[in-house]
């Protein structure tokens, strides 16, 4: 059933759906102002466990039907994390995007000299990736998987589990 949506409003829903969901992993996002955002879409912080200050953080949503996010996204995306006057002091970028990104971008992003991550969410977080940089940032990071099948009806489940100094971040399935 085709949605009654324009794509417009569609971008806009991911956007508003990717800060829920991040939200549930400690972060306390604020929506940039349309104007002059730069592509950032999602600013503030990441708040974890034991940490003295939260991380500042923005979120690029990018919301796309049918294709995977390319290169190109990463390398903008890295444009702005090196501008500290559009960046908003971001230790960490994150891109978001509900199907995925091409393996071109990924080799890139896992290049990239500027702590990141990519999150792939679709109805729920499905994915969550980050780079070397990001790891260097916080050594005490860990990105693991939950599976779970329904064996009645037979139902899988798949969810992505975040830990930070051995505390699950907050997300609930």
């Amino acid at each position: 059933m085709p949605s009654s949506k324009t794509l417009q409003q569609q971008a806009k829903s991911f956007e508003l759906y990717t800060g829920s969901i991040l939200s549930k992993y400690g972060f306390h996002l604020t929506t940039t102002p349309k104007s002059h955002d730069h592509g950032i879409d999602l600013y503030g912080s990441w708040n974890l466990p034991s940490c003295k200050k939260p991380l500042n953080s923005i979120i690029q949503c990018k919301y796309s039907k049918h294709r995977l996010l390319s290169v190109n996204i990463i390398r903008e995306f890295e444009g702005v994390m090196s501008n500290t006057k559009l960046n908003y002091q971001a230790k960490i970028g994150i891109l978001a995007s509900p199907i995925g990104f091409t393996r071109s971008a990924y080799k890139r992003f896992f290049q990239s000299i500027y702590p990141l991550g990519l999150v792939t969410i679709n109805n729920k977080l499905c994915d969550f990736q980050f780079n070397h940089q990001t790891f260097e940032l916080l050594p005490d990071l860990i990105v693991t998987h939950q599976r779970l099948i329904k064996s009645k009806q037979k139902i899988e489940e798949n969810s992505c589990i975040l830990l930070y100094k051995k505390q699950i971040l907050g997300y609930k399935s």
